[in-house]
């Protein structure tokens, strides 16, 4: 069952990032475009978005990270960051960096975490 979020129509913008599968399913994480130029994913305690090693371990300490376009734009690429055992945008998987459109689909690995990103 997907969740619908609404926010307030005002010039804030919000990245979305709903967990499909894996451990932190069915958890939904928001952050301000605004305030974050670059979200991490992965193991490591200090990243953003952060996985646990024990549930987890196909998962890299610093997988792989969301990083806006520039400080003017609201748009966001998604990049691998050497990891392991890659990282999947619609399940292709990535090789360097890829823009990321609303809606788009993550995965941290072929069986990996699965997470659906929206730009609202």
């Amino acid at each position: 069952m997907e969740s619908i979020v609404t926010f307030p129509a005002h010039a804030m913008k919000w990245v979305l990032l709903q967990h499909l599968s894996g451990s932190r399913a069915p958890r939904l994480d928001v952050f301000s475009v605004t305030r974050h130029a670059r979200l991490t994913l992965g193991r490591d305690p200090i990243v953003e978005i952060r996985f646990d090693a024990r549930l987890e371990p196909k998962v890299g300490r610093w997988h792989a990270r969301l990083v806006r376009c520039d400080d003017a734009s609201f748009c966001f690429d998604l990049v691998d960051l050497d990891s392991l055992h890659g990282t999947y945008l619609n399940n292709v998987r990535v090789q360097g960096h890829r823009r990321l459109s609303s809606g788009d689909f993550i995965q941290l690995g072929p069986d990996g975490p699965r997470l659906r990103f929206v730009l609202q």
